[in-house]
């Protein structure tokens, strides 16, 4: 990622000698078919991960009380586990948003489950190259999510109007009513973010970049590792 970059600078390292490849995910997995959505129907936003501090996850329920107040018709259903949960759940209760919000605990088959969502959020104070954003955007879901680690090349161009400051409850609201309340614009940058992953972090196309590394490293080519970088990280800015 660019942070990534920025760091090996700091310490000298030669950027000649640097990998350049994101985290890569297999394409073969279900994904979401673009569909008319009648505004009379649910939109289901969700959040995947650990319930932790670092998630963020208070900011997206302030967040989730302002769409709730829109009286567009949604849900959030948040899966995973972790330390906060009772937190976050009591929190819930205070803000009045339970008939809106729901904890799932462990969630088995993901990728397949991702395809009956309709919008992904992360609202991360720290992250690396998500694998969770990665995930959805394989499963055809548009991405609302913090400006964090490597999530801004992920997304890309097509996304980065979705990205949001870390700990900002209003910007998450205004770009989940701005999803939930158009259909085509949702469907439309879901359609996206399943183009871009395949054209970039397709698990055989990075797997096929350390086969190249490791023939030039055997070869003491160290050198011309910039020479494999992926279209991607460049793209995100040297």
């Amino acid at each position: 990622s660019k942070q990534s970059l920025i760091e090996l600078k700091e310490i000298g390292f030669p950027l000649e000698r640097t990998l350049l490849t994101p985290n890569g995910i297999s394409l073969n997995a279900p994904f979401r078919e673009g569909t008319s959505i009648s505004d009379k129907e649910i939109v289901n936003v969700v959040y995947v991960g650990r319930l932790t501090p670092q998630k963020g996850i208070e900011d997206l329920l302030y967040a989730w009380e302002t769409v709730s107040r829109s009286k567009l018709p949604a849900r959030l259903k948040i899966w995973g586990t972790g330390e906060s949960r009772e937190d976050l759940e009591d929190l819930v209760n205070r803000l009045q948003i339970q008939h809106s919000v729901e904890f799932c605990g462990h969630v088995d088959d993901v990728p397949a489950k991702l395809t009956d969502m309709d919008i992904f959020v992360l609202p991360s104070y720290i992250e690396g190259n998500s694998n969770a954003v990665l995930e959805a955007m394989r499963a055809g879901l548009p991405v609302v999510a913090t400006r964090v680690g490597g999530t801004e090349m992920q997304v890309g161009p097509e996304g980065a109007g979705f990205l949001v400051a870390p700990g900002s409850p209003e910007e998450i609201a205004d770009r989940l009513v701005t999803l939930i309340g158009n259909a085509s614009p949702r469907e439309g940058l879901g359609q996206a973010m399943r183009d871009r992953v395949s054209r970039f972090f397709d698990i055989h196309l990075v797997a096929n970049t350390y086969m190249q590394a490791y023939a030039l490293l055997s070869n003491n080519q160290r050198d011309r590792m910039i020479a494999l970088a992926n279209p991607v990280i460049r793209e995100s800015g040297e």
